[in-house]
This record gives structure tokens, sequence and C-alpha cells, in this order.
């Protein structure tokens, strides 16, 4: 009888702590340009980009360091080329042509190796 109470407790036991004791998934980064939004025309020839990174930490005296999970910086890419690497929540490109532009944002690790899978936002704009 005792055995029989032992094994039925360490059952519902074992069963309990399966359904409560979970691993908890890590958040996934995010990055969101806010401005320019998609499809502006603005006022060149210096244009500001203000972003919001979420579950990502930007950490400017880390980058070319170790990578350290959730942490980084982010690569700033104009028309198909890398224009700045930097860790702050906005941005100003300089001299840029009138016309329409594309610049991608990208989070990367420390070691600016893209996180995985990769996490960026593009927005495309006409400066005048």
């Amino acid at each position: 009888m005792n055995r029989t109470l032992f094994l039925t407790t360490f059952v519902v036991l074992t069963l309990t702590l399966a359904l409560v004791v979970q691993p908890v998934a890590a958040s996934t980064p995010g990055i969101q340009i806010l401005s320019p939004m998609q499809g502006a025309t603005v006022m060149g020839p210096n244009v500001t980009f203000s972003f919001v990174v979420t579950n990502f930490i930007l950490s400017p005296a880390e980058i070319g360091m170790l990578p350290v999970p959730g942490h980084g910086h982010l690569h700033v890419i104009l028309d198909g080329t890398l224009a700045v690497i930097t860790a702050d929540g906005t941005h100003t490109l300089m001299g840029l042509m009138p016309g329409m532009h594309t610049v991608r944002i990208e989070l990367h690790q420390n070691n600016h190796l893209l996180l995985t899978p990769p996490v960026d936002a593009t927005v495309t704009f006409t400066v005048m």
C-alpha cells in the first residue's frame, strides 16, 4: 500500500512539474524604423532615422568584441552599401543626393556577425 501511494504521488508530482515548469523561450529581437516612413518624401541632403530595437541591447562599448547573447549594434546599409556602424537609437545620414533611396538597418552581434536568423528593417524614401 505504501509503495503504491509513493509511486502514485511520484507520478502525479512529476506530471504536475512537467506541466508547470517549462523552459522560457528567449524573446526574439526586433527592429522597427519609425522615421522616415515607408514611401515618404523628405528634405535633404541630411536625413535623420529613428528606430526602436526590442529584446536586444545596443552596446557601443562592445563593438568589435566577443559576442554576448542579446547584445550588439547596428549596421546601416544605404542603397546596398554599408554606410555606418552604430549603437545609437537615431542616426543622421549626411549628404544624400535627391532621389529615391533604400536604407536597411540590421542587428549584429558584437563581432559584426548577423544574428541568426537575421533581424532587420528596411525603408524606401525620396530625398528632395
